[in-house]
């Protein structure tokens, strides 16, 4: 039986800035012919084994027709290290299997990976960790609108001004890995305004657990945790769903562990003039799992993307992202350095804050997203 198939290929090179272009296209000659050999193989095996799975029925021959237009073979690249030179691995993507199922299926080929190139077991080489566009990514209204977003907006921002004042003497700074997106007020025609503050931050703590490769789903839109929220806390009822009410850090917490099967410890503060007490304990979680911190307190909430801890004095800022803001995603300079109204008081949406720019009187809990251990 004579069966063509479309084989998906994807070859990086190594070049010197000498190198001709002769040299460059026996390079890439000689790579595209390792890969299609490679190609082929896993092809054909694939078929034998799915032929054989199949033995006991009248035909394997028709079996292996049936199994052919269902399975692609396709080679994603990876780079362990931004330095590193990228890795083609080839990948079996059958057309009616989950995403689930799927990454359940590669988890031995990854480990393989992990132990051949000596990385760590976080999310490596998964697929949506690759540098190849996937034959599998469908494009969504959610996918479309989460490349709107900003990414890594603290990249932008100036230092504190203690810090720039003093030459950086003393302090230490300790960041949200980067790798998340900006959710605040009002984002995709949605007039969540004045209630919708820690919905925007779970939404913007779920992106970092997406674009680390923890998640494989865009982050839920506001009636989807209300729905989930609904489902594992006993005090929300049916009538929460569609409403307008405010969730909090438990509730935060709540939905990353229903969802992503993500843990969280929390933070309880008594009254915001003691927010700079706990600036060891912050600076240990950024330093250990680098996720964003969701900081519930006085009816409002905030995101924590790292602290500036001067462990000698004890002084310290927080970085904040916050979504109480409702101006447009064009200007990230603006956002960085310019203060506007926000939730009653004026701000950066995303800069330094001093602890005693918070409430005295109110009461924080803050959300610490833990980042899960031997993940491959």
């Amino acid at each position: 039986m004579l069966v063509a198939r479309r084989l998906k290929c994807d070859v990086v090179c190594i070049a010197h800035a000498s190198d001709t272009s002769n040299i460059l296209h026996a390079r890439l000659l000689t790579g595209l012919q390792q890969q299609l050999t490679e190609l082929t193989n896993t092809f054909l095996q694939s078929v034998k084994r799915g032929a054989f799975l199949s033995s006991s029925s009248s035909s394997s021959s028709s079996s292996t027709s049936a199994l052919l237009p269902n399975v692609m073979i396709e080679t994603l690249l990876f780079a362990p290290l931004p330095t590193s030179v990228p890795i083609g691995t080839t990948f079996l993507t059958y057309r009616d299997e989950t995403d689930s199922g799927t990454l359940a299926r590669e988890e031995p080929t990854r480990k393989l990976l992990h132990d051949a190139t000596l990385t760590p077991y976080v999310p490596t080489f998964r697929r949506s960790s690759s540098w190849t566009i996937q034959t599998t990514t469908s494009t969504t209204a959610a996918a479309a609108a989460a490349c709107t977003k900003i990414l890594n907006v603290h990249t932008h921002c100036p230092l504190p001004k203690e810090v720039a004042t003093t030459h950086g003497k003393g302090y230490t700074f300790h960041m949200v890995h980067s790798g998340y997106r900006y959710y605040h007020y009002m984002q995709d025609k949605y007039d969540d305004k004045g209630w919708g503050c820690a919905y925007r931050s779970l939404q913007t703590i779920w992106s970092w657990f997406e674009l680390h490769s923890y998640a494989t789903k865009q982050p839920p839109n506001h009636q989807s945790i209300q729905e989930t929220l609904v489902k594992v806390d006993p005090t929300k009822h049916s009538s929460f769903v569609g409403s307008k009410e405010w969730i909090g850090s438990q509730g935060v917490g709540y939905v990353l562990d229903e969802c992503l099967g993500i843990t969280s410890k929390f933070i309880f503060v008594p009254n915001g003039g003691e927010l700079k007490s706990k600036a060891r304990t912050l600076a240990q979680h950024f330093d250990v799992h680098g996720t964003p911190i969701m900081m519930g307190g006085g009816c409002l909430a905030f995101t924590i993307l790292g602290v500036a801890w001067h462990q000698g004095t004890g002084d310290m800022s927080m970085l904040i992202l916050d979504p109480h803001y409702c101006g447009s995603d064009d200007d990230v300079n603006q956002i960085v350095t310019k203060d506007v109204r926000l939730e009653g008081y004026k701000a950066k949406p995303c800069g330094w804050r001093r602890p005693e720019s918070f409430e005295a009187q109110a009461f924080y809990n803050l959300c610490c997203p833990q980042r899960p251990t031997n993940v491959v």
